[in-house]
């Protein structure tokens, strides 16, 4: 998965398609107190869009909120918990929203580190 339009993990870019004009907001944190030494942080992402997505749910609004975690800066996984409605019926079951994050540039960071180069 890569996070583009809207930055939504839910798949729905071939859904919504093409927007004018688009206001997002995405949210993460690490877990208060000694919770914080687990790799797991919750998130929110808010869209809103110039239209909706669908004939059921036109609303341009779209929501999620769940859990993330992650190994180092390569690998993540997103889990999303709460979403709107509109992005529900888009993405169907619960087990076809949650998606994984390979970062292979952390391998061009790991390498420029080692020989010092910029």
């Amino acid at each position: 998965m890569t996070l583009s339009e809207g930055g939504l993990v839910s798949p729905v870019n071939d859904s919504i398609g093409y927007s004018k004009w688009m206001i997002s907001l995405s949210l993460s944190a690490s877990l208060p107190g000694i919770a914080s030494k687990i790799p797991v942080k919750p998130f929110v992402n808010i869209m809103l869009n110039d239209h909706g997505a669908g004939s059921v749910h036109r609303s341009s609004f779209f929501y999620e909120a769940g859990l993330k975690a992650g190994i180092w800066n390569f690998f993540e996984i997103y889990v999303p918990l709460i979403v709107s409605g509109n992005l529900e019926s888009l993405t169907g079951s619960f087990k076809d929203r949650i998606r994984f994050i390979l970062k292979l540039d952390s391998f061009k960071q790991l390498k420029l580190s080692r020989t010092g180069a910029n």
